[in-house]
């Protein structure tokens, strides 16, 4: 021990209480700064005898503005000796010393705090006391366990008001920290007026209106400060806190005598640690306190918010950060009171900060990683800024719930692939903890040289090339339902630091996927009068990815392009004007959408041409072979087409050209909204027919012995108009034709129309794309009618969600002004494309003068309407040209369900008659049974009448029926198929099985007959003798007449729960269509079918008994929907309220797949046929 040491060891020692419970007398242990509880050496009465107490009274006020633990430990008066015990943690502090636990959680939080000292009095032992001869109990002396005692105490209180503010990003930590410093400077001059308020100015109060408080002190209160205004009332209340004596002050500061200076048997400090080492591990944990603020500012970055893999990391170095710092406490704790007794060498202490500084955990390494980290998070938080507008799914799971959405069938993802990276600091920190080298003899720690993925050059320059291009193809591709963006992360070592992934029906197709960039500018290959030949050059970014290019193209000054596809980078626009100039643009597509559009060429001219080779001789040529229908001024000629039935009705104008784009139109509409002329209209302009021709061209096969308050379309007819050169439009046109909707023959002709468009649509000939569907309407419709209402509903009902962009509305007997249907369509709220002034996208025509005679003396207002109609069919055409082509699947996917959804009603309706006569059967029979007891009792048989279920045929024509042979029981009103051997196919079998019919019978007793079953009720006369035996029959046990209830009961249970299995298919189809259908549920508006039931009874037309019978029939199914929507029961409340026959809907649905032959049997006779 040197001299220094051993001197210091054995002088008078003052240290502060730090909250500590000191008293005169007491005992206390310098190795680790412990009192001794329950030890002195003298007893109460000789202590408290001669003890010496002085006024002290002082009061004083300081501001701190630093943070630090030095900075702390100086406002606490601590020494360096006992700094070391309370940074190894062998000193508990307590009252205001537990300011020194408070420390920032943020590197961008300013802190100000605010200190305030009172002292009152001084008491110490006098020599009276510390004479040797005056000790009581010397055997304390021997023990060793205590080197010093306490003479002297000040008492007072201290408090300490710490103020924090977070800085906006906008702000700097300095000002900030200015702005507190001046308010704090300030408390002790604010006065409180008499209501308690602070006298703040509105500037000062904004200024404050952002920090918030916190309080530790040796004062009791009443509530703890939270706010600034807070802070100035406690300060101002702190005088009084201590009693008016000063009772209620606290130990401050205590001297210490060493007990080797009454006996050399005492314990004593045999050396002191040099301050150079405690400075050093004052160091290390306060560069760990530094750490856990980085660290809490780095998880609050978006990019780690966002991101579970850097955030991840981030906490994981934290918490070993944190473990260190117990680790190395410990090693402190153990060391400290054995080097001031003497037992180890400071030496020791040295070792453990040199091990500390030569680990992973040194600050050089730390500071590398958190530097490292920050740039990380601050490149991905650049990434994310840039691509701000695009939803982020950070982990794969997340990605998949994408797919959920059925609308949904491409996903690109912008992937980081490294985020996920193991980092080596993390792995050798956690490595160096587990091996424990902290406190064994260790090596000195050499770090592994890796670059990160965000330092790699060829990283940089891939990430910026891909963000670019991935932020454009986005941008082009918006609004599109099939295609979602998203940015994501996801490891992928062969990938580093970015990829573009591609998803395609929730599989993952490509990991390198290149969107196509912006294209070059097309170069012009060739030129003809009515063509220009391009040669296109995409970019090389996505280049491997294209599958096709839209190339668009018009007239030099006109504002409207018109486009076509083409899978070839070299093509011919045609169609085009002798001697014009046309500008040119394209872009690039692929599988998941379509690029930027490339700039736009310079003007370039066609070629001029012959004026006499024109359009003129292909239509002359189509007169030659056309048939005369009428003789007249004009003559109108039937065109010659080609008839092809391959499960629909077709006709071809002209030869195939596979070369030509193909343009598909689906009209439909009313009846009598003008379709069928108006796609003779559209023949007649492609064809280039002008007003002064003598000639007009039809082109629709027309049936002519129809009323015409029918539908002139009888079924879904196409008309394919080859493209020519000749022709005024680029492509070939497929226009489809429909029966009208809402003709005399009512809502069954509507459904017999959807069945035609699905079969039409899910033939094999079919189509299974459409670019238009034309929605033709009259234009004088201002308001529509219930009707009206309900035929738009049917329209809408057939087309799935994804058509919406490609609904053309086409005005037909406009007269040039705004259409009043407009409005209508408005309110009807039609899904369709909206123009700048809000109105739905439309074009108007006017087809009176499409066969009006164009003598002289009758042009007037029939040459005007023809201009308009020309104009507008030339818009339409070039409008038609713009739409991107929709597949008809979801369309499909809306018929279909709705298919089941109408067989589901079918069954529905009969069974849940036949379940309400069983429960009236069930009322009637244990009436019967309760009135004739004593007859039961007596074993006497009796009569009573109850309502039974008779199934009756009803004859049809004109569609077929599907009908199980053995439940009597219509299973679909309107199969397309009337083989019975086709009945495997039809919509009401599954795996072979009916899913309508009560017996869920196999589906070759299933047959198509000229006649369904319609079931009624008859009055019928029981015994209970034939009712007993029947039961005891069917049970094999003797019955009485709880039993026969209990049957009868169990009877309902099996038509309840088949009602039920068939409500639950209902309901998923209406949740399924809800999801994919642009007008999920026509149905549901029951108003409009009893408003139309009204408006049939007071017109009282020709047929409209008929037409009320199948609305009253449509009502029924429509009541069923809402009732199955907003989940009422079917079945009558009052019976599923009886606790005998009540039951859980999913259990019950299990009931009925879980019974015996025998107990599906039992529903089925509930359907008894009948002649």
């Amino acid at each position: 021990m040197s001299d220094r040491s051993s001197h210091e060891g054995s002088m008078p020692v003052e240290i502060p209480a730090l909250g500590r419970p000191f008293s005169l007398g007491a005992l206390y242990n310098c190795h680790d700064d412990q009192l001794i509880p329950g030890v002195t050496l003298w007893d109460v009465e000789a202590l408290n005898k001669d003890v010496v107490v002085q006024s002290q009274e002082n009061t004083s006020f300081e501001i701190i503005a630093s943070d630090s633990l030095s900075d702390k430990s100086s406002a606490m008066n601590i020494s360096a000796s006992l700094k070391a015990s309370f940074l190894s943690g062998l000193v508990d502090v307590g009252g205001s010393a537990t300011y020194l636990n408070d420390t920032k959680t943020s590197k961008h939080q300013a802190r100000v705090t605010l200190k305030y000292s009172r002292t009152t009095r001084f008491e110490h032992l006098t020599m009276n006391q510390l004479g040797i001869q005056n000790v009581t109990y010397h055997d304390v002396f021997e023990k060793g366990t205590a080197t010093h005692v306490v003479t002297g105490i000040l008492y007072g209180a201290k408090a300490f008001l710490v103020f924090d503010s977070e800085r906006s990003s906008s702000e700097k930590t300095q000002d900030i920290s200015g702005s507190l410093r001046v308010m704090v400077k300030k408390i002790p001059s604010f006065s409180i007026d008499g209501e308690g308020a602070v006298k703040l100015n509105e500037n000062e109060r904004e200024i404050v209106s952002n920090f918030n408080c916190r309080f530790h002190g040796d004062f009791a209160l009443d509530k703890n400060p939270v706010t600034f205004e807070d802070a100035i009332k406690v300060y101002a209340s702190l005088p009084t806190l201590l009693g008016e004596n000063g009772e209620k002050a606290v130990p401050m500061k205590v001297w210490l005598y060493p007990l080797s200076k009454l006996d050399t048997r005492a314990a004593r400090v045999s050396q002191q640690i040099n301050e150079k080492l405690i400075l050093g591990a004052e160091e290390i944990l306060q560069q760990m306190a530094e750490v856990d603020m980085q660290c809490n500012d780095l998880l609050r970055h978006p990019a780690a918010v966002t991101f579970p893999d850097i955030k991840n990391k981030i906490s994981k170095f934290r918490d070993l950060c944190q473990q260190f710092t117990i680790t190395f406490q410990k090693q402190l704790a153990k060391a400290l009171p054995a080097i001031r007794r003497g037992k180890l060498q400071e030496t020791v202490l040295a070792e453990i900060l040199l091990r500390c500084q030569q680990s992973p955990f040194g600050k050089v390494h730390i500071e590398e990683f958190l530097s490292r980290k920050q740039e990380e998070i601050n490149i991905v938080g650049s990434y994310m800024s840039c691509l701000a507008n695009i939803p982020t799914f950070p982990s794969e799971e997340d990605v998949n719930q994408v797919f959920f959405d059925p609308m949904v069938e491409f996903v690109i993802g912008f992937n980081f692939t490294s985020l996920k990276e193991e980092d080596l600091c993390v792995s050798d920190l956690s490595h160096w903890l587990q091996t424990d080298t902290l406190i064994s003899a260790g090596k000195v720690y050499e770090k592994k040289e890796v670059t990160p993925w965000f330092k790699d050059k060829d990283v940089q320059i891939k990430g910026r090339k891909y963000v670019r291009t991935f932020k454009e193809f986005a941008h082009n591709n918006e609004g599109k339902i099939h295609s979602r963006f998203i940015v994501s992360s996801t490891l992928d070592l062969q990938n580093r630091g970015f990829s573009i992934y591609l998803y395609a029906s929730d599989k993952l197709v490509s990991k390198v996927f290149e969107p196509p960039a912006k294209p070059n500018l097309p170069n012009i290959s060739s030129k003809a009068h009515d063509s220009i030949e391009l040669t296109l050059n995409p970019a090389d970014f996505g280049k491997g990815f294209i599958e096709g290019y839209i190339v668009e193209y018009r007239e030099a000054g006109q504002n409207s392009w018109s486009s076509l596809r083409t899978g070839s980078n070299v093509v011919r626009v045609t169609g085009l004007k002798p001697n014009t100039k046309y500008q040119f643009q394209y872009r690039a597509v692929c599988k998941a959408g379509v690029s930027a559009v490339s700039d736009v060429t310079k003007e370039e001219p066609t070629l001029p041409t012959n004026p006499t080779k024109d359009i003129n001789k292909i239509k002359m040529n189509l007169l030659g072979s056309s048939t005369l229908l009428r003789e007249t001024k004009p003559s109108v000629y039937q065109l010659p087409s080609q008839f092809s039935n391959k499960g629909y009705r077709k006709y071809h104008l002209g030869q195939k050209n596979p070369g030509k784009p193909k343009k598909v139109a689906l009209l439909v509409g009313a009846t009598g909204s003008g379709k069928t002329t108006l796609i003779n209209g559209m023949a007649n302009y492609i064809l280039g027919v002008n007003w002064k021709d003598d000639f007009r061209f039809k082109l629709v096969h027309e049936v002519t012995n129809q009323s015409e308050a029918h539908s002139q379309t009888s079924e879904v007819t196409a008309y394919v108009i080859h493209h020519h050169e000749e022709y005024r439009i680029p492509y070939s046109l497929t226009l489809i034709d429909t029966p009208g909707f809402g003709d005399t023959r009512g809502i069954e002709q509507d459904k017999k129309i959807t069945a035609a468009i699905d079969r039409f649509f899910s033939s094999n000939h079919g189509i299974d794309q459409i670019d238009a569907v034309c929605f033709v309407v009259q234009s004088s419709l201002a308001r529509l009618t219930h009707s009206q209402k309900y035929i738009f509903n049917a329209v809408f009902s057939i087309f799935g969600k994804d058509i919406k962009d490609n609904i053309m509305v086409l005005v037909n007997f406009s007269d040039g002004e705004r259409p009043p249907v407009l409005d209508a369509i408005k309110t009807a709220e039609v899904p369709c494309p909206l123009d700048l002034n809000g109105d739905p996208v439309h074009f108007k025509f006017n087809n009176s003068a499409l066969f009006a005679d164009n003598q002289p003396s009758n042009y007037s207002f029939n040459q005007m309407f023809w201009a308009m109609g020309a104009s507008s069919m030339n818009t339409f055409f070039q409008s038609m040209n713009q739409k991107e082509a929709k597949s008809l699947r979801l369309t499909k996917e809306v018929l279909q369900e709705r298919k089941h959804l109408e067989i589901c009603l079918q069954a529905l309706q009969p069974q849940i008659k036949a379940g309400l006569l069983k429960l009236e059967e069930l009322r009637k029979t244990e009436l019967a049974l309760q009135q004739n007891k004593d007859l039961m009792n007596a074993n006497k048989d009796f009569e009573y009448e109850v309502e039974i279920n008779v199934s009756v045929k009803e004859e049809v024509n004109g569609y077929f029926i599907t009908n199980c042979a053995k439940c009597h029981f219509t299973c679909h009103g309107n199969c397309a198929y009337d083989d019975d051997k086709d009945k495997i196919h039809c919509s009401a079998i599954t795996n072979g099985y009916c899913t309508m019919c009560p017996g869920k019978c196999v589906w070759s007793v299933h047959h198509n007959q000229a006649y369904k079953f319609s079931y009624t009720t008859i009055k019928e006369k029981k015994t209970y003798a034939e009712l007993k035996a029947k039961y005891e029959e069917a049970s094999g046990e003797i019955m009485n007449a709880e039993k026969i209830f209990q049957k009868l009961e169990d009877d309902y249970c099996n038509v309840q729960a088949v009602v039920l299995v068939l409500i639950d298919k209902s309901s998923q189809s209406l949740k399924r269509l809800e999801e994919i259908a642009l007008r999920p549920n026509p149905l549901t508006a029951t108003e409009y079918i009893d408003l139309m039931i009204q408006s049939e009874e007071q017109e009282a037309k020709p047929g409209f008994q008929e037409r009320i019978q199948s609305l009253k029939a449509v009502r029924e199914d429509a009541e069923i929907i809402r009732k199955i929507s907003s989940g009422e029961e079917l079945l009558p409340e009052q019976y599923l309220q009886e606790p005998k026959t009540v039951k859980k809907k999913g259990k019950l649905i299990q009931y009925i797949k879980g019974k015996s032959q025998s107990a599906i049997d039992t529903v089925s006779s509930f359907f008894s046929f009948s002649d």
